[in-house]
């Protein structure tokens, strides 16, 4: 497996970003303007708050626990594609695997198994439900992390054998639950051969 360099491409979202039609609708709760922000390595393109500040990551990283679990032979590849955050939280962030091992169904019971607390007395109840997306049907977790003050949501899709998972967290829980920017998620074909980023 080819190692690529750990690259964070620092992209001042108030740059002149194409901007999807999508996008010039969405606005998240401060009614800023959501620009798009295009990572063809992954095949996918986001739009996130105006005012916030994004690293196009592309950092391999390897998921052992598929493996350790008997779902895989080998630790599964993965990718950390985007954070995005106004300094602190609220933050997002993008993961894509190119190939999971698990059909969707099977992936979604072991995500949601792995934001379940192992200990009673921590607070972090769960609620998955489906959302018809602009890309398709994606799974959602809205989770509350009472150790952390913190929620939560999970947005989950498929596309073949890839994976993307869209996970924003904030003090508070939003209105729609990061439904702009999960409907701006938007699959734009085939991928390119990931490469490690030049700093601006």
């Amino acid at each position: 497996m080819r190692r690529v360099g750990v690259t964070m491409l620092a992209v001042g979202l108030s740059m002149s970003l194409a901007t999807s039609a999508a996008a010039e609708d969405a606005a998240n709760d401060s009614g800023t303007e959501v620009p798009r922000l295009d990572v063809p390595e992954a095949g996918v393109a986001i739009s996130l708050p105006a005012a916030w500040k994004a690293y196009v990551e592309m950092q391999e990283k390897e998921d052992w626990g598929l493996s350790d679990e008997g779902f895989a032979d080998a630790p599964v590849p993965f990718w950390k594609v985007i954070y995005a955050s106004d300094d602190g939280r609220p933050w997002c962030d993008l993961t894509w695997y190119p190939q999971h091992p698990l059909p969707i169904d099977a992936h979604v019971e072991r995500h949601e198994a792995l934001m379940t607390p192992s200990h009673s007395d921590v607070e972090r109840p769960i609620e998955v439900t489906t959302v018809e997306l602009p890309a398709g049907e994606a799974y959602r977790f809205d989770v509350y992390n009472e150790p952390t003050g913190s929620y939560s949501t999970v947005y989950l899709l498929g596309s073949g054998d890839a994976r993307y998972l869209l996970e924003c967290v904030g003090d508070e829980p939003t209105a729609d639950g990061w439904l702009a920017v999960g409907e701006s998620l938007e699959l734009i074909g085939g991928t390119e051969e990931p490469m490690a980023s030049q700093e601006p």
